[in-house]
């Protein structure tokens, strides 16, 4: 019997990036939509946590993935504007006190292996789509 995959959002600044994550990520997470900027998150994240999501989302998100490009205060914005949302999620935030590769190739990879052992902790924990958090992974 096929585990379902647990829906995610995935934010970030390179498309290519975020589909090597977005494949990374399979089986286990299914990337139900892609931000490609704190702007655009702004507008999106509160309308995708809503209790009436866009009618493409088929599963309500279980966390946030965030990238290094995005500041503190893109973020903070962000959590803010979804502080009235339906659905509390983990936001997951890269920790820039752990040394990441260049930008380049593995960089992807990195990502992927760092953001799977910490969503792995989460759902462990029961925090998946029910607290609302900023986690470093």
């Amino acid at each position: 019997m096929a585990i379902k995959a647990i829906p995610l959002i995935l934010c970030g600044l390179s498309a290519s990036t975020a589909n090597a994550v977005k494949r990374g990520l399979a089986p286990e997470y299914s990337v139900v939509h892609t931000i490609f900027s704190p702007q655009q998150g702004l507008t999106l994240l509160p309308a995708l946590l809503s209790d009436r999501p866009p009618r493409h989302t088929s599963s309500p998100p279980q966390a946030i993935l965030l990238p290094l490009g995005y500041s503190d205060a893109d973020i903070m914005a962000m959590r803010a504007a979804c502080q009235d949302s339906h659905h509390k999620v983990p936001w997951l935030k890269n920790d820039t006190s752990v040394k990441m590769p260049p930008y380049g190739p593995g960089y992807a990879e990195v990502i992927i292996e760092r953001a799977k052992r910490r969503l792995g902790e989460l759902a462990e924990e029961g925090k998946l789509g029910r607290e609302d958090g900023l986690f470093l992974y």
